[in-house]
């Protein structure tokens, strides 16, 4: 193949959608959520009376909905962060892989090195599998006692 071609190939498999569908699901999640937390927010639709139960909502309960909303919106940006980073990272390891190691020799020689990306791709990893597994069962946990001592 001509160097030409080849660029053409590298040039479409990057171009190729680096994020798998549960990371544009986990975008999607966090850009709507956001969305609605915005309007929460600058729109003032944080109710202050639940009618149908005969619940009033004071300021400082305002306060603690509008907490935990915000922390709900902290998580999915941490999720898709690290869903999207290690989604690049497979991209990027894919497009090594397809291409050969020329692009690992010109990243040696720019002082990158081989083992920096294996030893980056391992943490990422190690995070995700903790957000995937992990986290939720201590998320779990900590919100059955909060609910068993309330």
């Amino acid at each position: 193949m001509s160097e030409t071609g080849l660029k053409r190939e590298r040039l479409a498999g990057a171009l190729r959608n680096p994020l798998n569908d549960v990371t544009r699901r986990m975008r999607r999640t966090l850009l709507t959520i956001s969305i609605i937390g915005i309007a929460i927010e600058k729109g003032g639709f944080i109710p202050t009376k639940i009618s149908a139960l005969g619940i009033e909502i004071t300021q400082s309960d305002q306060n603690a909905l509008l907490s935990i909303a915000a922390a709900i919106v902290l998580y999915f940006v941490i999720t898709f962060i690290i869903y999207a980073w290690t989604d690049y990272l497979g991209w990027y390891f894919g497009t090594l892989i397809r291409h050969g190691r020329a692009l690992i020799e010109k990243e040696t020689e720019a002082g990158i090195g081989e083992n920096l990306h294996w030893n980056v791709a391992k943490i990422s990893l190690a995070i995700r599998l903790f957000l995937e597994f992990i986290f939720p069962v201590l998320l779990g946990l900590y919100t059955f006692f909060v609910l068993i001592i309330i």
